[in-house]
């Protein structure tokens, strides 16, 4: 009798050690589970993009990585909001938005935007492309249509909306978001 105590206790011992191991290995693939969904998530949502150029200093600057949501909701998108997009000759560039003109038309220009070194006349920041052959972009909307107007933060260097126009929805790859 004693034998079969002895067995019947082992085979206890080596039950509750399975138990315990299939247990920790449920967990083990929980989490490796939770982790490649979060992997996949970053994959197909951020995109990884690398600074060049001083247009954005002093926020960024040149071999800084920025994370960009590639799926960030265009209505989402306000004054202030660090972007990128393609260029018409397809090259990608980082830049803050400085005025968001509606589908209808409004809101018209705002009297000041935001630089880093404090409020700038926006008259003043786009008189240049104001009397540039695509300056009635700021004069005569088009309807229909979100227009956005893009500066860098060091804007004495930077070639933005002064220079090529607002900025299409249909350029921009996403928002920073670190």
């Amino acid at each position: 009798m004693s034998i079969a105590l002895g067995r019947s206790h082992v085979n206890s011992a080596y039950t509750q050690e399975a138990d315990s191991m299939r247990s920790l290995r449920k967990r083990e693939w929980f989490v490796l589970s939770i982790l490649l969904a979060a992997a996949l998530y970053a994959y197909f949502n951020f995109q990884r993009v690398v600074v060049s150029g001083v247009s954005m200093q002093p926020t960024f600057h040149t071999g800084q990585t920025v994370f960009v949501w590639k799926h960030a909701p265009l209505d989402q998108l306000k004054i202030g909001d660090v972007i990128v997009f393609r260029t018409d000759d397809g090259t990608e560039v980082i830049k803050r938005i400085a005025y968001i003109r509606e589908k209808d038309g409004l809101p018209k220009p705002p009297k000041q935007v935001w630089t880093p070194q404090g409020y700038k006349s926006f008259d003043d920041m786009f008189v240049d492309f104001a009397a540039s052959p695509k300056g009635d972009l700021l004069k005569k909307p088009q309807l229909g249509k979100i227009t956005i107007f893009v500066l860098g933060d060091n804007y004495e260097h930077s070639e933005d909306s002064r220079d090529y126009g607002p900025v299409d929805t249909n350029q921009i790859l996403g928002k920073v978001v670190f």
